[in-house]
């Protein structure tokens, strides 16, 4: 008798699937882009940006040093705007070009105990 588990492939035929499929990605500094971005770019950008745009609201509108909380909402939406606009340049100059993806999602072919419990074979955790 046949049952529906025998139509399947098996868990070492998907770990092979998988293994082929991960041939050509490489992280060439993903992990260094990012931190420089999140730890320097970002923060000082948001700053800069937030404190620009309340001294240029407050020139655009007459306001005395004394109303610069009122004005504070002119800096975070410039803050937000920069953060997007840079963002978007940063993921095309540096993010992008730090990995190379592939065709395919690797994990595609293995089931989801296999993705979150399993290591790859001969990867470090497997050899631990």
């Amino acid at each position: 008798m046949s049952r529906i588990d025998d139509l399947m492939p098996r868990s070492d035929d998907r770990w092979a699937t998988a293994t082929r499929r991960a041939q050509g990605t490489a992280d060439q500094g993903l992990g260094g882009a990012l931190k420089t971005y999140y730890t320097l770019y970002f923060p000082a950008g948001v700053i800069i940006l937030v404190t620009a745009g309340t001294v240029g609201g407050m020139l655009a509108f007459g306001g005395g040093p004394a109303g610069w909380p009122s004005f504070l909402v002119f800096g975070f939406f410039l803050s937000v705007l920069g953060a997007a606009i840079g963002g978007f340049i940063y993921n095309a100059k540096k993010i992008a070009p730090a990995a190379e993806t592939g065709r395919i999602d690797v994990l595609l072919s293995l089931e989801d105990e296999e993705r979150k419990r399993h290591p790859a074979p001969g990867s470090r955790e497997d050899t631990a």
